[in-house]
């Protein structure tokens, strides 16, 4: 229970919370965080009463009792760093004229626009920087504010606070925003209003509203999960609601199993998925996924899952996770093209040869329009030649702990086939050729996988003749001294940029010590 008073000519309040048997009470001037008392009874009863007793007395010094039509959650004092916003949700869908006067008397550095509201949700979001917006709306601004619009550089000044509000405009948004809500309240009632806490700016000094506001979460929630509208919004309306909600269940630290399940299932099929994914059997969570896979929270669920299971290095799961949604997350290029390196080391770390051999079929002959249509790749001219860099670039990284897993993670990369050869970023050839050098790693050489390797390397040498230096120390390890030769060659011919380092190699590293003996290439070299 909590009793808020004010004594407005003294811009003074006064809080009183009952919790059980605990008596908190909070007095400062309005807008700080004042002065708190704990104080604790031997019972309920006796603390209800003494809270009572409280608050009639500071009725009869003066004070107001406080009443707050709505639910505020983080309400207060905010503090911004670049963005602020507003949801707000109606008790019925404002009409056309309602959203007419909302959007005219909104303040202005969060003024929404008719596409904003959609059926009972109102998204009132500022431009970024928003601290600019606040100090020219409330103290003026040094320079005109259509110069700090989207598409137009902020102009350059060497004032520190630039993007900065100063607290008196601060205070007037503040001040602003509260009004604002308020002034809806009597034409078009809100069912409930949520702003996060922007905590690169230090928070919100949350107010008693806020606090107020939390008990009503219980009947809320109740009112959300009876209501036929909950189960009928837009799309775009869900997802606002949805995360105002899943805000309000933060701040309130409302616990995941607390919605019914039919709430849960619509609203926050992700978040269940997530809390299936943490049990040890993954069978429920599997299917669950199956039962919602065409929603598209549940899949960004299994991303940030199958991410985070990578990172604790979980790899049996990541393994169970990705036999059942690769298939499905592939379509998104952004996120297999970043990972897939990490979530096949995973799977060769539990031995599942039959879904490498899937996923290397799957990621085969993939141009940029099949997966993600009109997007520009960024390691050649096909989707195929990104996942082969990403994979190789996790080899790389393989380097100094395992030799023998980095060289079977180049494998799998060359073993995936371009539609046609990539044409940018090609260390991975060359990288791919190093790793299997004896003279490197100390591993015996092995003549099938290195010739395996130098067939899918070499074709791309031409545009990268370090390709070509590696090559050669490959056949020299195999005592293949002709190849060797040619390779040298080649380097030679393609201009490779270190020709000078490559020579003093031959001629003095203890592998090449038959090598460079070898009549063709002391021709070739002059040595």
């Amino acid at each position: 229970m909590i009793a808020y008073l004010e004594l407005p000519e003294h811009t003074k309040f006064y809080e009183i919370r009952q919790l059980a048997n605990i008596l908190t009470t909070i007095s400062g001037r309005i807008g700080t965080r004042g002065r708190a008392t704990v104080k604790q009874f031997t019972d309920e009863k006796t603390t209800l009463a003494q809270f009572e007793k409280i608050r009639q007395k500071k009725i009869k010094e003066g004070y107001q009792l406080r009443d707050f039509p709505f639910p505020f959650f983080g309400a207060g004092y905010g503090r911004y760093f670049e963005w602020a916003e507003i949801l707000v949700r109606f008790v019925t869908q404002p009409t056309y004229e309602q959203i007419e006067k909302i959007i005219q008397l909104a303040p202005a550095p969060i003024k929404p626009t008719k596409d904003d509201f959609t059926g009972r949700m109102l998204h009132a979001a500022s431009e970024q920087f928003v601290n600019l917006y606040i100090q020219a709306a409330y103290e003026g601004s040094p320079f005109k504010i259509e110069d700090i619009t989207p598409g137009k550089a902020i102009p350059y000044t060497d004032k520190s606070d630039l993007y900065s509000a100063t607290p008196h405009a601060l205070d007037a948004f503040e001040q602003d925003i509260e009004g604002w809500l308020l002034e809806i309240q009597q034409f078009c009632p809100i069912e409930f209003v949520f702003r996060r806490e922007d905590w690169e700016a230090g928070g919100t000094n949350l107010s008693a509203w806020h606090r107020i506001s939390l008990e009503s979460i219980p009947e809320l929630l109740e009112q959300w999960q009876q209501d036929p509208n909950t189960y009928t919004q837009s799309d775009k309306e869900k997802n606002l609601f949805k995360h105002a909600v899943s805000g309000i269940f933060n701040f309130g630290d409302v616990e995941p199993d607390t919605p019914s399940e039919r709430f849960i299932d619509h609203i926050f099929p992700d978040v269940k998925l997530k809390w299936l994914f943490a049990n040890e059997d993954l069978s429920e969570a599997i299917a669950y996924y199956q039962q919602h896979k065409e929603n598209a929270g549940i899949l960004e669920a299994c991303k940030e899952v199958l991410e985070n299971l990578i990172e604790e290095k979980n790899y049996a799961k990541v393994n169970q996770l990705a036999e059942q949604v690769l298939d499905t997350i592939m379509e998104d290029y952004h996120f297999i093209t970043s990972k897939v390196g990490k979530i096949l080391y995973a799977v060769l770390k539990v031995n599942n040869q039959g879904l490498i051999d899937h996923l290397i079929q799957r990621l085969s002959n993939q141009q940029s329009s099949e997966l993600s249509p009109g997007f520009h790749t960024f390691s050649g001219n096909c989707i195929s030649c990104d996942v082969m860099n990403n994979i190789g670039g996790f080899a790389f990284t393989l380097h100094a702990s395992n030799y023998i897993e980095a060289q079977r993670m180049y494998e799998i990369a060359l073993d995936i086939q371009p539609p046609q050869p990539c044409t940018k970023r090609l260390e991975m050839f060359c990288n791919a050729l190093w790793i299997l050098q004896n003279d490197n790693t100390g591993l015996p050489v092995n003549n099938e996988l290195n010739e395996k390797f130098l067939a899918k390397c070499l074709p791309y040498g031409p545009q990268n003749p370090a390709i070509f230096f590696n090559a050669a120390c490959l056949y020299v390890e195999m005592n293949q001294l002709e190849k060797a030769t040619e390779c040298v060659q080649h380097a030679i011919d393609h201009q490779y940029n270190n020709i000078k380092s490559m020579k003093n190699e031959i001629q003095t590293l203890a592998m090449f010590a038959e090598f460079r003996d070898y009549p063709p290439l002391k021709s070739l070299l002059q040595i």
